[in-house]
């Protein structure tokens, strides 16, 4: 095997982590910090929150890596990209020069949100844009993100009619499945 084949196999090895990293992030509702997993504060939303953060920063070091290796993976040109980071400089802006920079910047454990959050998605665009280039490619996540919403519904259905599926979901006057 030549050097260029190699180059080659790892570029493509790359590119299929990073579409398999980014399609994780799209089974985070899923997610709930309940037993077997670590007690949090907040065991709808923190779990979530640095499930996707993680997911989205492990997918974002790997596209810098693909990227420096092989041009064609960069970043297309796209107006609504350069919308949504205008929007996320904005949001900065307002954050540091908010009443409480910090909750700005960072947010709460009970929302999760904050500049760091909407930084952390303009990074799920901008390496989602970069590596799903075709319809078969976008197909194939948007089918993964029915597959995760149909799970959801199940878990809906299972919830309202006391069908004892995982522990965590107990009967309530609404369904709060997985999003408490």
């Amino acid at each position: 095997m030549n050097s260029a084949t190699a180059s080659s196999e790892m570029d493509r090895v790359l590119l299929i982590t990073i579409k398999v990293v980014l399609a994780l992030v799209l089974l985070a509702p899923l997610i709930v910090m309940a037993p077997p997993l670590p007690n949090t504060f907040f065991p709808f939303i923190v779990g979530k929150a640095l499930y996707v953060r993680t997911l989205i920063e492990i997918a974002f070091g790997l596209w810098v890596v693909l990227a420096l290796r092989d041009p064609s993976s960069r970043l297309p040109r796209s107006w609504m990209l350069a919308i949504f980071a205008a929007y996320v400089f904005i949001v900065l802006l307002a954050s540091v020069a908010g009443v409480s920079p910090q909750r700005s910047l960072w947010s709460t454990y009970e929302r999760m949100q904050g500049f760091v959050d909407t930084a952390h998605w303009f990074l799920f665009i901008w390496v989602l844009t970069s590596v799903f280039r075709s319809w078969g490619d976008w197909r194939w996540l948007l089918s993964l993100n029915l597959f995760a919403s149909i799970l959801l519904g199940l878990l809906g259905l299972s919830q309202h009619f006391e069908v004892g599926v995982l522990d965590f979901l107990k009967a309530t006057p609404r369904l709060d499945i997985t999003l408490g």
